[in-house]
């Protein structure tokens, strides 16, 4: 990223370009990490009337989907 970034503002400094990818950076996995702790509270919500095989199944998308995504924040 830092390189995009120098390339789109060539008249900033590449100490100011790292600084501005890490804060990008932090921002992407602060994201990443609240949109895993939503899918993680609907991992519990409990359906009202739905049967217990949609019910199974809907938790087990969510836990997927958290999964997921904490697991592209450690690449």
């Amino acid at each position: 990223m830092k390189d995009w970034i120098l390339e789109l503002c060539p008249e900033i400094e590449p100490w100011q370009a790292e600084l501005i990818a890490e804060q990008a950076n932090q921002a992407v996995l602060a994201e990443r990490e609240a949109c895993a702790r939503e899918c993680e509270k609907e991992a519990s919500v409990t359906v009202v009337n739905a049967s217990e095989q949609y019910q199974e199944g809907r938790s087990m998308g969510a836990t997927v989907c958290y999964h997921a995504i904490r697991a592209r924040s450690n690449q």
